[in-house]
């Protein structure tokens, strides 16, 4: 807290982020507040998988902004994770994805896209339909990924961001493309 205070003046605002930061949502809960106070805009980077401790930052009033990662259609959750059990995940990141809707409060959705890992225009569609206000495509970069893990070619993601940008465009929505880093 200490730090926090001397950076008042020089810092407006704090993003909290992961690993995943609502694993430890009772900390959070106690600790936001506090910064708040303070003057801080707060942000949160979440992938969802705690919706209740998402929901009680909302409903306190300790949040700004929420950046929350929808990592495929509820169909693929399973194999994009990795876990035959993560279709529980999918439905627990949907949950966040209503909570954080229903709160009005400010954000992105970030879908992260590589080859294979789900139908990514249907992904954009079912968000935009769901109401996102704001949206980011990211290409996934090899970088830290499992060995021999490609990236989607440029030309595929090029494509499939020109065709989300059109569904965007068609909503009304913001949508930030974000190739890989070179």
């Amino acid at each position: 807290m200490q730090v926090a205070q001397s950076r008042l003046g020089f810092l407006d605002g704090l993003v909290f982020s992961g690993g995943e930061p609502l694993m430890q949502g009772s900390a959070l809960e106690r600790l936001l507040p506090e910064f708040k106070v303070m003057g801080y805009e707060l942000g949160l980077h979440t992938g969802g998988a705690f919706p209740r401790a998402l929901r009680s930052l909302l409903a306190a009033g300790c949040l700004d902004w929420v950046g929350l990662d929808v990592k495929a259609l509820p169909r693929d959750y399973p194999r994009v994770v990795g876990r035959p059990a993560a279709v529980k995940t999918a439905s627990v990141v949907a949950e966040s994805l209503e909570a954080w809707l229903e709160s009005g409060i400010a954000g992105e959705v970030r879908v992260t896209v590589y080859p294979g890992g789900s139908d990514w225009l249907t992904l954009v569609e079912e968000l935009l339909a769901q109401g996102v206000p704001a949206l980011a495509l990211q290409q996934a970069r090899a970088v830290g990924a499992a060995a021999g893990f490609q990236p989607l070619v440029d030309r595929k993601f090029v494509d499939l961001a020109a065709a989300a940008q059109e569904l965007a465009d068609q909503a009304g929505v913001p949508l930030e493309v974000r190739p890989a880093a070179a």
